[in-house]
C-alpha cells in the first residue's frame, strides 16, 4: 500500500510540472543592464512581462532562465519587469515574437541587441503606412475559449461614424500583415489602400485578426502540422486526396 501511495505521488509530483525542462542562455549586450532582471513572457505564462520566472545577469552579462514546459510550440519575448523596457534589435524596433518548439529537454542560446528605454523618444518607430480609416480594436483581445491574447485590427469605411448605412464585415487572418508595414514582416498586403480607392463601389469593415506565431499553421489548417511545417502523411491517406 504504502509503494502504491508512493507511486501515485510521484505520478501526480510529474504530472503537476510541464514534462520538458528548458534552459536559455542569456546574454545582452548593453552594459547599462548587466545587474537588471530579466524576464520571459510568453504563451505559457500569459505574457507576464514581470514572470518570476526570470534571471538576474551578473557583470559579464549573462544569465540563465529555466522553465518546464510541455510539449508545444510557444511564442515568447524577453523584458526587463514591463512592456516599456521590452527587448528590440540594435536600432530600437521592437522584434516579431520569438518562437520556441518543445520536444524534449532543451537548451539554447539568445542574445539581446536592445532595449525599448535605451533610446531617446523609447522604440524606435517604423513609418507607418496604414490609412486613416485603420484602427487596433484592442492589442490583446481575449479569447478564453483558446486560451490566447491576439491584436485585432478594424478598417471603417469613409463616413462610416455619420452614416446609417450597414456593410458587409470580412474577416481576414494575418491581421498584422493586411494594412501596415510597421507590422508586416514581409511588407503590408495593402487591403486599405485598394478600399480607400475603390470608394462606394466595394464597401465593407473588414476584421483583421493577428496570426499565432509559431502556431499559426495549426489554427488555420484542420491538419497538425509538426515541426517543420508539414502535416503527417498518413493523415492525408486517411481522410482524401487534397487539391
Amino acid at each position: 500500500m504504502k509503494f502504491f501511495i508512493a507511486l501515485l505521488l510521484s505520478v501526480a509530483s510529474i504530472t503537476a510540472c510541464a514534462q520538458f525542462n528548458v534552459k536559455i542562455s542569456v546574454s545582452a549586450l548593453n552594459p547599462k543592464h548587466v545587474d537588471d532582471s530579466v524576464h520571459v513572457a510568453g504563451s505559457f505564462n500569459g505574457w507576464n512581462p514581470a514572470s518570476a520566472q526570470s534571471c538576474v545577469l551578473n557583470r559579464s552579462g549573462k544569465g540563465l532562465i529555466e522553465l518546464c514546459l510541455e510539449k508545444g510550440n510557444y511564442d515568447y519575448k524577453f523584458t526587463r519587469g514591463s512592456w516599456d523596457k521590452g527587448e528590440t534589435n540594435a536600432a530600437g524596433i521592437a522584434l516579431a515574437n520569438r518562437q520556441l518548439s518543445i520536444h524534449s529537454d532543451t537548451t539554447f542560446s539568445v542574445t539581446i541587441s536592445g532595449w525599448q528605454d535605451d533610446f531617446s523618444s523609447g522604440i524606435a518607430e517604423q513609418k507607418s503606412t496604414a490609412s486613416k480609416h485603420v484602427f487596433v480594436m484592442d492589442t490583446a483581445f481575449n479569447m478564453p475559449q483558446l486560451n490566447r491574447l491576439r491584436r485585432v485590427w478594424l478598417y471603417l469605411p469613409e463616413g462610416y461614424h455619420t452614416s446609417s448605412k450597414k456593410y458587409p464585415v470580412l474577416y481576414m487572418h494575418d491581421g498584422q500583415n493586411l494594412f501596415d508595414n510597421a507590422t508586416s514582416g514581409f511588407g503590408e498586403w495593402g487591403i486599405d489602400e485598394f478600399l480607400d480607392s475603390v470608394k462606394n463601389t466595394r464597401q465593407c469593415i473588414i476584421v483583421g485578426i493577428d496570426n499565432g506565431g509559431s502556431s499559426r499553421l495549426n489554427e488555420y489548417s484542420f491538419h497538425d502540422f509538426n515541426a517543420t511545417g508539414t502535416y503527417a502523411i498518413e493523415n492525408i491517406k486517411a481522410e482524401g486526396t487534397f487539391y
